[in-house]
Parts: structure tokens; sequence; C-alpha cells
């Protein structure tokens, strides 16, 4: 099982990563998360305001950091998102923290035949199994379902 989650540092102007921390994908708690963070040997700091769970992301002078999306969505910061290096300052998140588990919703298709359709190894009726992510108030997604091939018997 591969790391999925990262944060990497480099000083501030330059192009190469001093370092990088893999994070493993899994359950987390905050004190779990901001132990590593705060570990990472360039004084980056995690912070959590008990009051109002939003989080405070404090990048020290002369560094930037790259979060993976995965994580600064765990932590709800939008600032970083795609890829983007952050400077050196400090970062409020945008909403509380979210360490729930991604929720999914699965689309079981009666009239499909189980045939050919398994999950798991044994037969299914499931026809979709989608991610709902983690979304605000207002956000929009779209699921496209794709005609299946049906084979003549």
């Amino acid at each position: 099982m591969g790391f999925e989650e990262a944060i990497s540092w480099r000083r501030s102007g330059s192009t190469e990563t001093a370092g990088t921390a893999e994070i493993s994908s899994g359950l987390y708690r905050f004190a779990q998360l901001r132990s590593l963070i705060n570990r990472i040997g360039v004084n980056v700091r995690l912070r959590l305001n008990m009051f109002t769970n939003i989080v405070e992301l404090q990048v020290p002078n002369g560094w930037e950091i790259h979060v993976t999306d995965g994580l600064l969505l765990l932590l709800g910061l939008d600032d970083g998102l795609h890829g983007v290096w952050l400077e050196s300052g400090i970062y409020t998140g945008d909403r509380v923290i979210d360490f729930a588990v991604i929720k999914t919703f699965q689309i079981h298709l009666e009239q499909l035949s189980t045939m050919g359709n398994y999950v798991d190894g044994a037969p299914s009726t499931l026809l979709a199994n989608m991610g709902l992510g983690r979304y605000t108030f207002g956000d929009t997604a779209t699921v496209r379902f794709e005609q299946p091939i049906v084979q003549a018997p």
C-alpha cells in the first residue's frame, strides 16, 4: 500500500524540494497529524482553534510547503489546492476540519444481469459506486453513467 498524502518543503525561491513527509491513507486524529507536521524540521506549525474547529497553518520565513489536496481538504484549507506551493505566512482554514470518513453512494439496478457482474468476487447488481466527497453547502456534483455494453445471449 502506497502513500497517497504528503507534505513537501523547499527554501523560498528554490525549485528543488528539500524534503517530503509521506502520510499513509487511513483514519487520522488531529493530534497525530499535527505532531507529524510539526516535526518536519523547518518549523512548520499546525494549530487548531478548539472553539471554532478551524486550523491555522504557519509556514516560517524562508520556506515554502506543498500539501496534497486530500490533506488540505481534510484540514479545511483551500489555500494550496491543485499543487500550489504555500509561501511563508499564516494560513487560516476556510471551514472546519473534517475527519469524517468519505461516504459512498451505491446504485443497484435489479434488471442488471449478475452473470458477468461481480463485486468482491460475488455476483452483484451494483451499477455504480460514487464517492460523495467532502462538499460544502451549495456544491454541485455531476455523475455520468456510460451506457453499458450488452452482449446478446
